[in-house]
């Protein structure tokens, strides 16, 4: 996360600011899941929390990966 916290301020390129998003909500993710965390603990538990939060994250690292390797396909 830091890393591309670094790059983005070197170069402003909103890729790079997109994949420090998506780390942090990834470790956000994992905070939650290991704290036990729910938005509802009856329908929607912390390992549900978990993998909703998982999955934007990843998401958004893509889409950052996807910006920064213009070329090739992904």
């Amino acid at each position: 996360a830091y890393a591309f916290l670094v790059a983005y301020r070197r170069h402003k390129h909103r890729a790079l600011f997109v994949g420090f998003l998506g780390l942090c909500i990834t470790l956000i993710a994992a905070f939650i899941q290991q704290s036990g965390w729910a938005l509802d603990p009856r329908y929607f538990n912390h390992n549900a929390t978990y993998h909703l939060l998982q999955g934007i994250g990843l998401f958004m690292i893509f889409i950052a990966a996807r910006d920064l390797c213009p070329g090739e396909k992904l």
